[in-house]
């Protein structure tokens, strides 16, 4: 089964693969994969990645409170830090939403 990438991105990210990286979308569209899991919310109400591999249930972020997430990297960087912190997997957002608030100038990390 193909993926339908127009179905899983936003619209402008499509016209602009589509525009600016047709090599991309095509390669793209040819994966032999598809999006798997369920946004759910967890006891807190923040959402959380529900995904089903091998008949186990496994969550993206702590089940019982999702955003606390964010507390396993933010006190490893110090309050007056100045320099660029990399964010790799953003996941839901949890630890993005965290670093911009603690360093709201937008050239402080990067995700």
């Amino acid at each position: 089964m193909q993926t339908q990438v127009k179905e899983y991105v936003l619209p402008d990210n499509y016209r602009l693969l589509k525009k600016n990286h047709p090599a991309l979308l095509a390669e793209l569209e040819n994966l032999d994969m598809f999006p798997t899991g369920q946004v759910v919310s967890g006891p807190t109400g923040a959402l959380n990645l529900k995904l089903d591999v091998d008949g186990k249930t496994i969550f993206l972020h702590p089940e019982n409170d999702p955003e606390s997430d964010k507390n396993y990297f933010l006190p490893n960087i110090p309050v007056d830090f100045s320099g660029v912190e990399i964010l790799f997997g953003m996941g839901l957002g949890h630890r993005s939403a965290a670093a911009a608030e603690r360093y709201p100038k937008p050239g402080n990390y990067r995700v």
